[in-house]
C-alpha cells in the first residue's frame, strides 16, 4: 500500500512538473512573439518615418587670387560653406526643418536654422512658422559667386514668429521677434513682405521696422545707437528666353541715430542681367552686374562694385564658377580709403 502511494505521488509530481514546464515555454513563447511584433512594429514606423524625412546640402570650394585697397597682392583656397538641411514631414499638419553651416575661418558648426511649420490642412494657404530662421526680407537673388551688396547690408537670421500666406502667383508674409538692437528683451521688431511671381517675372516688397537688426547692421552698430529706423527693399525679375534681369534696392527709410553723434542712411541697390547659353555640350551661364552702397563704408562695403561671371554645369548637380570685381570705395572724407581693389574666384560648388 505505502509502495502504491508512492507511484501515485509520483506521478502527480512528474506531471505537475510537466504542466509547470510547458507553460513556462508558453509564457517564454508568447513574450518572444510579442517581442517580434513590436520590433515589427518599430521597423514599420521608421522605414514610413525615413520616406517623410529628405536630406540635402551643398559643398562649396573656392580659390580666390586679388589686390586690396592698399596694392598689396594675396590668394587664397578655402572650403568657402558647407550646408546640411534636414526637412520632415512629421504629419499633414506639422513640418519640421534643420539646418547646419559650417563656414572655414568661423567658429565651429553652427545650428544656421532650426524651425516647425504648422499648417492648417492640406491646401490651405496659410502657414505658421516658429523658430531661428532668415527673415524675408529681400531676394538677394544672383547667378555670381559673391553674396550681393544688398544681402550683406539686408540679410537677417532671427528667431522669429511668421504668418506666410501663398494663392498662386500671390505671396504675403508678416513676422515678429526680438530685436537685439533697438530695444532688446522686448519682442516688437516685426516687418511684412508682399511679393507676385510667375514663370518670367517677380516683383516684390519687404519691410521691416528696425533694419538696425540685420545681421551686418547690428553686428556693427551694436550698442552704439539712440534710435533705429525702418527699411525696405524693393526687387524684380524678368526671363525672357536665355536672358534674365535682376533688380534689388534696399535702403533705412530714415536715419539710425547713433551715440557717437553721427546718424548713417545706408542703402545698396543691385542691377544684374544673365545669360544662359549651350557652349560645346556644358549649360553655362554668364553674368554682369553693378552694385552701388551709399553709407555703408562703416560696415565694410565697397562704395561701387562691378563684377563679370560665368558659371558651367559640369555634371548634374556640380558646377564650376568664376567672378571678375572692380570695387571702388568710398572717399577719405566718408570713411574710406579712395583706393580702388580687384579680385578674381574660382569655385567648385556640388549640392545633394
Amino acid at each position: 500500500m505505502a509502495n502504491w502511494t508512492c507511484k501515485v505521488a509520483v506521478g502527480f509530481s512528474i506531471i505537475a512538473i510537466t504542466g509547470l514546464s510547458g507553460m513556462e515555454v508558453n509564457a517564454q513563447s508568447s513574450e518572444l512573439d510579442a517581442l517580434k511584433a513590436r520590433v515589427a512594429k518599430l521597423e514599420t514606423r521608421g522605414k514610413s518615418a525615413m520616406k517623410n524625412i529628405e536630406f540635402g546640402g551643398a559643398v562649396e570650394f573656392e580659390a580666390e587670387l586679388g589686390e586690396d585697397y592698399l596694392g598689396n597682392s594675396y590668394s587664397d583656397i578655402n572650403v568657402a560653406t558647407v550646408e546640411l538641411a534636414v526637412d520632415a514631414a512629421i504629419n499633414s499638419h506639422v513640418d519640421a526643418h534643420v539646418s547646419f553651416l559650417y563656414e572655414e575661418g568661423e567658429a565651429g558648426i553652427d545650428v544656421d536654422e532650426a524651425a516647425i511649420t504648422l499648417v492648417k490642412g492640406q491646401g490651405s494657404p496659410f502657414s505658421l512658422t516658429l523658430g531661428q530662421l532668415y527673415l524675408p526680407f529681400g531676394a538677394f537673388e544672383t547667378a555670381l559667386i559673391n553674396d550681393t551688396l544688398t544681402l550683406e547690408i539686408g540679410e537677417t537670421l532671427q528667431t522669429a514668429a511668421i504668418v506666410d500666406y501663398q494663392k498662386d502667383a500671390l505671396s504675403g508674409s508678416f513676422y515678429v521677434f526680438d530685436g537685439e538692437v533697438d530695444r532688446p528683451d522686448n519682442v516688437e521688431t516685426w516687418g511684412f513682405s508682399l511679393g507676385y511671381a510667375t514663370e518670367q517675372f517677380h516683383v516684390g516688397m519687404d519691410y521691416i521696422s528696425s533694419i538696425a537688426d540685420t545681421d551686418a547692421l547690428s553686428s556693427a552698430i551694436g550698442t552704439d545707437i539712440r534710435e533705429s529706423a525702418e527699411g525696405v527693399t524693393l526687387h524684380s525679375s524678368f526671363t525672357q528666353g536665355d536672358l534674365t534681369v535682376l533688380i534689388e534696392y534696399l535702403a533705412a527709410m530714415d536715419a539710425l541715430e547713433l551715440t557717437s553723434n553721427l546718424d548713417i542712411e545706408p542703402e545698396a541697390i543691385h542691377l544684374e542681367i544673365d545669360y544662359g547659353a549651350r557652349v560645346s555640350e556644358y549649360d553655362v551661364t554668364f553674368a554682369l552686374a553693378l552694385q552701388t552702397t551709399d553709407e555703408a563704408a562703416g560696415i565694410e562695403l565697397s562704395e561701387e562694385r562691378l563684377s563679370l561671371g560665368a558659371s558651367i554645369e559640369l555634371f548634374k548637380a556640380t558646377s564650376l564658377g568664376f567672378e571678375l570685381w572692380f570695387d571702388e570705395d568710398y572717399s577719405i572724407a566718408d570713411g574710406g580709403s579712395g583706393d580702388e581693389s580687384k579680385a578674381i574666384i574660382c569655385q567648385l560648388a556640388t549640392e545633394f
